[in-house]
């Protein structure tokens, strides 16, 4: 066997992850409006990523519910349009 092994098969590792990745961000944006109504503002999954990842790392949500609605209120999208008002 060779010491090559794991380069060999990393390429391949890396892809079904980023397409699992992309799938499960597809599901999303068709089952949960919350997501959907985030994506729009956001722009490219890579920023909504950003935002994603700064906010779990600094505040724990009970629920994915709850996270989504935070976002929607610091984006003023969704029941938190101020413009509705």
């Amino acid at each position: 066997m060779h010491t090559r092994c794991g380069k060999d098969h990393l390429s391949s590792l890396l892809l079904t992850i980023n397409i699992s990745v992309l799938g499960l961000h597809s599901l999303l944006e068709h089952t949960d409006p919350r997501y959907a109504e985030i994506r729009l503002p956001v722009g490219v999954r890579h920023h909504f990523l950003q935002h994603f990842e700064a906010l779990t790392t600094y505040m724990y949500s009970e629920t994915w519910e709850r996270l989504m609605d935070f976002i929607r209120s610091g984006l003023d999208i969704g029941p938190y349009d101020v413009r509705k008002c």
